[in-house]
């Protein structure tokens, strides 16, 4: 556990039972601070959707792991809306086992005996895929991502437009750019998590758009003041659907809109906290942009 409070109880509950195969380990957002190689099964129950850092996490379980280490998965159905758990603390297979082949596990069983929750084995993938890509599909149609939410000027005093609708395959957002009350921008941002795009030297994405200029936004802080990253992109052809590449080490530093004349590097890709998609043009005016995947390869 991360908790000083659960640590003292596991070691209080450990002294009653005068246990001496038992050993309590505090572990951090990170890594369960376990030497390598040294465990045979990892089990987290409703706890893998709760974590903070899990690509983090995932890669320090994988060092922990004998090669014949398994994790184990227990988490409330996402599939099933019967299941009365909040949206946000339910998960699906397709989900998990997306994330887990991207940190290098793939599902060795999968038990259907508990009423409402996944029972989820994983074991290390020999083919160890997880450095080759990593690609969001958009739409609320099974096993795509319909979570990410619009930002737009209004948190400043703006007075820019905007709606976003998820379809099938794609996720859509419209609306109008206003340059009143010191605004001039709109845009959808993922949530915060944690992505280690070090691993990857380009970001491309199946779009077709009208009326503005884009940028692909990287941010590495929770903070609205301190430094993001981007780097603009535009359609060829007004809402005709094309794919565009762009390296990411040409990702230029802004601060507050303001360039400072620095570009992304290896550190802070590695950490990257939440992605998204703006305009990239003070121009007033209507646009739309829909979205289909983004891929990082």
């Amino acid at each position: 556990d991360i908790q000083d409070e659960m640590i003292e109880m596991l070691k209080e509950r450990k002294a009653q039972l005068k246990d001496s195969t038992v050993v309590v380990v505090k572990s951090t957002i990170k890594s369960p601070n376990l030497p390598d190689n040294s465990t045979d099964l990892a089990i987290m129950v409703d706890v893998y959707h709760e974590l903070e850092y899990p690509m983090e996490m995932l890669q320090a379980l994988r060092k922990a792991l004998k090669p014949s280490g398994k994790i184990l998965l227990i988490e409330y159905r996402g599939e099933d809306p019967s299941v009365p758990i909040k949206p946000l603390h339910k998960t699906t297979v397709a989900q998990l086992n997306k994330e887990m082949a991207a940190n290098g596990f793939k599902l060795s069983y999968k038990g259907d005996f508990l009423p409402i929750q996944h029972f989820l084995i994983y074991e290390k993938n020999p083919g160890d895929t997880m450095d080759k890509s990593y690609t969001i599909e958009f739409g609320n149609a099974a096993n795509r991502n319909a979570g990410w939410a619009v930002l737009r000027d209004n948190v400043m005093g703006g007075l820019s437009e905007a709606e976003m609708e998820y379809g099938p395959a794609s996720v859509i957002l419209k609306g109008a750019v206003s340059l009143k009350n010191r605004g001039g921008f709109v845009s959808i941002k993922s949530g915060f998590g944690s992505f280690d795009l070090s691993k990857y030297s380009s970001v491309s994405i199946k779009f077709r758009a009208t009326g503005q200029q884009y940028a692909f936004t990287l941010e590495n802080s929770r903070r609205w003041y301190e430094p993001a990253y981007k780097q603009d992109f535009s359609a060829a052809a007004s809402n005709t659907w094309e794919v565009v590449t762009l390296d990411l080490d040409k990702f230029r530093e802004e601060v507050i809109g303001d360039p400072t004349g620095n570009k992304v590097n290896s550190t802070i890709l590695k950490g990257i906290l939440r992605l998204g998609i703006s305009t990239a043009e003070k121009k007033e005016g209507p646009f739309s942009i829909e979205i289909e995947s983004i891929s990082f390869k």
